[in-house]
């Protein structure tokens, strides 16, 4: 889309969706199926699995892995692996704790 960002190094995998303002950095993979939205920015050597979501304005600094099938919600901001999910939220990003009603 307008606007994105591919810097060098970067492959793309296939079925891949990069949105308007959406900055991918050195040495990254887009992996199968993933879509990256709105200012999504992804720094150097960021690993994201198949089939994952990276919400608008989400960030990761370098060298971080983002599991596969996992939805990284608007504005989180992943600074250590991110494997637990199967959304993650906030700065830094942490899975969503759905409470269970009692009975």
């Amino acid at each position: 889309m307008a606007g994105a960002i591919i810097n060098c190094a970067v492959t793309v995998g296939r079925a891949v969706d990069i949105s308007t303002g959406a900055c991918m950095y050195h040495n990254y993979g887009l992996a199968d199926g993933e879509h990256d939205c709105t200012r999504a920015g992804l720094a150097g050597n960021v690993v994201v699995g198949d089939g994952s979501w990276v919400g608008i304005g989400a960030c990761a600094r370098q060298v971080v892995t983002i599991s596969r099938d996992l939805t990284f919600g608007a504005g989180a901001s992943a600074t250590a692996e991110v494997t637990d999910g199967p959304t993650v939220v906030g700065v830094p990003a942490s899975p969503i704790v759905r409470s269970v009603p009692a009975g």
